[in-house]
């Protein structure tokens, strides 16, 4: 806090010199110390307010022939390269090549409004996005936005005060989650041949691992003795990393169905080391998650089980229904399945059917007897 000869105080930034002028200081928009000086105070302060808010303006301009796509190339390098997942990596650019390149990459960043947004989130809305999908790729640019702004790119984020237009499930087609019914279970069951690639099918459906989980399980991982198993790598891009999150990296206990299967599996080859791949293709390699996919709809076409419709994921949304139809609590259920937040697994494993309804309200009684 500055003063005057007398000792009095002026205000932030303001102080008299020995000469009696009067001098205010304030830093530009790039960088730089500036002064102002004036034999009246009340001139200096409010030559020092118009400096002030012209910087506060050049911020927004400053660096102005930067575009949105530059802008994203450096924020991406800078702070999401080598800092998050393959796989987060790779939604991150796909997310901005499909929707936010063709809307706004070629506009200056200092001038992208909060029309602009707004107008990406319309235009989504049209084609029939769902609204769970547009507002994953508005953070996307919120984050980046953010970013510009820690670095004086711009004033605000203009990811402000948006609009989210109501969607109908039936117009936009909203699936619902299922899990296979115990008649498919069987039939897949029974079908699948007693192989590699089969037996990892069955142990997804009997532990609810992800694929890239499944994958990536070592013999070392696995404690036939004491029955439990380590969830502490993940395959993605054909590159082995650490699981999705910290509550990823588990160690759960196998169940009698997943224990017969590993120990049964274990049979198939003649000497086995910790290190080596529970699953392994033809050629020794570990599997992939994208060729489990592919492998998983050439069987159900081969077996004229389309009708089933199995994914990796329905496996994983099988396993936890199966586990909740047990009466398992949802903490146990979010340990075994590696969930980071309870809530992710009651919004979408809870599955509640016309029987269980019946079943239940049945146990409701208020305890009035009708005579």
């Amino acid at each position: 806090m500055g003063k005057n000869l007398k000792g009095k105080e002026l205000g932030k930034g303001i102080s008299q010199r020995k000469d009696g002028k009067y001098e205010a200081r304030y830093i530009d928009v790039t960088g730089k110390r500036r002064s102002i000086y004036g034999d009246k105070l009340s001139d200096v302060r409010q030559r020092l307010v118009e400096a002030q808010y012209k910087t506060q303006n050049d911020m927004a301009t400053y660096n102005s022939n930067m575009t949105v796509d530059e802008w994203y190339n450096q924020w991406l390098e800078t702070y999401k390269v080598g800092k998050i997942k393959n796989n987060s990596l790779k939604e991150i650019r796909v997310a901005y090549r499909a929707v936010i390149q063709p809307y706004i990459a070629h506009k200056k960043i200092s001038q992208i409004t909060q029309m602009d947004i707004q107008n990406i989130i319309n235009a989504e809305h049209q084609r029939g996005v769902a609204n769970s999908t547009i507002k994953t790729t508005v953070g996307r640019i919120v984050d980046m936005m953010n970013a510009a702004c820690n670095n004086d790119l711009i004033v605000k984020n203009p990811c402000f005060n948006l609009m989210y237009p109501k969607q109908s499930a039936h117009k936009y087609n909203v699936k619902e989650r299922r899990a296979l019914t115990l008649f498919e279970q069987k039939i897949l069951l029974r079908e699948l041949p007693h192989n590699q690639y089969g037996n990892m099918i069955r142990l997804m459906l009997f532990t609810g691992l992800r694929v890239g989980e499944a994958c990536a399980l070592q013999w070392g991982d696995i404690d036939l003795k004491d029955r439990t198993m380590k969830i502490c790598r993940n395959i993605s891009d054909k590159k082995i990393s650490t699981p999705k999150t910290k509550q990823s990296c588990r160690i759960i206990p196998l169940g009698e169905d997943a224990h017969s299967l590993l120990c049964e599996h274990m049979e198939m080859y003649e000497e086995i080391n910790k290190n080596q791949f529970v699953f392994m293709t033809n050629r020794g390699n570990y599997y992939v998650p994208n060729a489990v996919n592919s492998s998983m709809k050439y069987f159900l076409q081969r077996h004229n089980l389309e009708h089933i419709n199995v994914t990796p994921h329905i496996l994983r949304h099988t396993f936890a229904t199966r586990c909740f139809d047990a009466g398992l609590d949802a903490k146990v259920i979010q340990a075994y399945l590696g969930h980071s937040n309870i809530q992710t697994t009651l919004n979408i494993y809870t599955h509640v059917d016309k029987k269980m309804l019946k079943d239940n309200i049945s146990k409701l009684t208020f305890g009035v007897k009708m005579a």
